[in-house]
């Protein structure tokens, strides 16, 4: 009986010492398993705070680009002054003048509120003459305007146009929180949901075409279209100003050159006024 119980104690005691071996095996697996799983959640967490980082990055200083459409009226000062002020020849239909162009425009963000809108632009100017007998006419020196009041011909309407390719540089100050609108491979229409916003800045343009256009009847509707430079600054050049609110932007642009070459026509500052959309 000694011999079986030595012999139970001695076994006992090695099934003892290898069970010690086999939990302390399994407790190290463990320790690992465990070791390695919190490196690789702190490597994701790290990925992911480098992927928040560079999207802030670009949410910071990023470029979007639009499509915009400037419409509105145009006019002109005479020496600081409406031209029928003093009752000018020239004086314009103000509802029958117009302005419009169109942009492919880039709004930069600088810094904190600070934005950049900036790009190129082709627009078109009418000028309504206020008498629709009116005449615009060019000759070696100089343009100068004459109204036919015979009355064996009824006059509809008398028009000259100009077309410009332009550049501008506005400055933009936003108010509130920007959000960026959503478009088709980077381009969008207008600001998106950005607050109140405004500012001002220069622009160039390069005249491209001009004419004048008579409309009137006898017997019939005809009109006669002229087309020539009529002395008309070859580049004009001002200031453009922008207020925005949300979806809604409007402009006014004012050219600081005269619209004809100096001592060839009056002088006239050309402005245009409208909506961005």
């Amino acid at each position: 009986m000694d011999k079986i119980r030595f012999i139970l104690v001695v076994l006992s005691s090695l099934f003892f010492v290898k069970g010690q071996a086999f939990n302390g095996e399994m407790t190290e697996e463990i320790y690992r398993a465990d070791t390695t799983r919190e490196e690789a959640m702190e490597k994701e967490a790290e990925r992911k705070q480098d992927e928040n980082r560079e999207k802030e990055e670009k949410e910071r200083y990023y470029t979007e680009r639009t499509i915009n459409f400037d419409l509105g009226f145009s006019n002109y000062l005479y020496k600081g002054k409406f031209p029928d002020a003093t009752d000018e020849l020239f004086t314009l239909n103000p509802l029958g003048s117009s302005n419009f162009a169109i942009a492919s425009n880039n709004n930069s963000h600088i810094v904190g509120p600070l934005f950049l809108d900036w790009g190129g632009s082709l627009s078109w100017y009418q000028f309504k003459f206020q008498d629709p007998g009116m005449r615009i006419v060019k000759d070696a020196d100089q343009v100068y305007f004459f109204q036919d009041t015979s009355g064996y011909t009824k006059y509809r309407k008398s028009m000259f146009k100009a077309t410009y390719l332009n550049a501008y540089m506005v400055p933009m100050f936003y108010v509130g929180k920007v959000r960026r609108s959503k478009g088709f491979k980077g381009w969008s229409h207008g600001h998106g949901d950005g607050g109140f916003r405004f500012g001002a800045g220069p622009y160039a343009g390069y005249r491209l075409m001009s004419k004048a256009k008579l409309f009137f009847v006898e017997d019939k509707r005809q009109v006669i279209k002229d087309r020539g430079n009529f002395y008309l600054n070859n580049f004009r050049y001002g200031i453009r100003g922008q207020v925005g609110w949300n979806s809604v932007d409007v402009y006014f642009n004012y050219d600081l050159n005269t619209l004809f070459e100096r001592g060839r026509g009056p002088e006239l500052n050309t402005f245009s006024f409208g909506i961005i959309f």
